[in-house]
């Protein structure tokens, strides 16, 4: 990524990335959005945020008593992430801290600070990539389990303690104040915008899929309502009724309703004598998918079967949902050039 070069006390951790990860901050001056200061002692501050060395996105974060990281992944072409990584830990050594973490498809995009809280509550937009331009854009701010605190397109006054990058900004860095004894006394964040790579040289067909607002922590009777992207980094046009997008879940546990405008069937299998178990749904979708539109997206609302005490807990991120887009009948276009962004499995913690 091209970003900010700041002469920090501390280096930032380098994270490798894989060559289809394209989405990464731009070089802007940078521009401290909050700071919470300790009116006792003189602030000492420190920096954690993610490498300039890679296309990675910061995506939420960790505190501790003493301390905190920020939280960096690779977010692809269309803004797509599955795995977290810590950046360099300020402070003392971690113990047992809580971790903010955005939704599948979302970036850290501002702050909310509370009056009686020494850290702020991460708020996070969307990744909208413009695939014409590079550009990459938000529509609202978020918590991390989805509630919205801020649309962007309301005018004045912001609810209270928000602080927003703007619909085209994201957090780059975390900011500490630390007092002599070396505790976090209060926090302040930088803002940068983040670019993706236009579509130049294009493959004839070339889809790509994610989810958006799949958080990292669900309940097990938890009812969850995520989107589904659907994008065309090719020059072809592909009619909606040569698109074929299936989710594939454990049906014995969990169910899948999609909302308006799509056409949904069940996947069946079959498990040693039980018969016709349901593996997942298999849906086309309305509306034309062009490399013009930016992509188009479609709603569904996971929920458990019963009571949901069939699904354990499991404190081990995995994917309860698994989604894959492809053609139908590729004689008509071709095949897809690129199957590695073919498919989306976001990884949560079920409680």
């Amino acid at each position: 990524m091209n970003r900010n070069r700041l002469s920090l006390a501390l280096s930032l951790a380098l994270l490798a990335s894989p060559a289809f990860a394209n989405m990464r901050y731009i070089t802007l001056p940078a521009t401290p959005i909050l700071t919470v200061p300790d009116p006792l002692h003189p602030p000492v501050n420190n920096f954690s945020g993610c490498t300039s060395a890679s296309s990675t996105v910061a995506v939420g974060y960790e505190i501790y008593a003493g301390g905190f990281r920020m939280l960096c992944a690779d977010a692809g072409v269309v803004g797509f992430w599955t795995l977290p990584v810590g950046s360099v830990l300020v402070g003392v050594a971690p113990d047992a801290g809580e971790r903010f973490l955005c939704p599948s498809g979302t970036a850290l995009g501002g702050v909310q600070y509370i009056e009686g809280l020494i850290f702020p509550f991460p708020l996070c937009g969307e990744l909208i990539p413009d695939l014409q331009g590079g550009t990459v854009h938000r529509t609202v701010l978020t918590t991390t389990d989805n509630l919205v605190v801020e649309k962007l397109s309301k005018g004045p006054p912001q609810t209270p303690g928000v602080v927003s990058c703007g619909p085209a900004g994201y957090v780059q860095t975390l900011q500490a104040s630390r007092n002599a004894a070396g505790v976090v006394t209060g926090f302040g964040a930088i803002c940068n915008s983040i670019v993706t790579d236009p579509i130049h040289t294009r493959a004839h067909v070339d889809l790509a899929v994610k989810t958006v607002h799949q958080t990292a922590v669900l309940g097990r009777n938890a009812t969850q309502t995520f989107a589904v992207a659907v994008f065309n980094l090719g020059a072809a046009v592909v009619s909606p009724s040569n698109i074929s997008l299936e989710l594939r879940f454990d049906g014995s546990v969990w169910q899948i309703q999609p909302f308006a405008n799509l056409s949904c069937t069940d996947i069946l299998g079959h498990a040693g004598v039980v018969d016709l178990l349901v593996v997942g749904k298999r849906c086309t979708i309305t509306g034309s998918v062009s490399s013009d539109d930016g992509g188009i997206s479609v709603n569904f609302q996971l929920s458990p079967l019963g009571l949901g005490m069939l699904s354990p807990p499991s404190a081990t991120p995995a994917p309860i949902i698994s989604t894959k887009v492809g053609l139908v009948n590729e004689t008509l276009l071709g095949a897809d050039v690129n199957d590695t962004n073919n498919t989306a499995a976001f990884p949560e913690v079920l409680r």
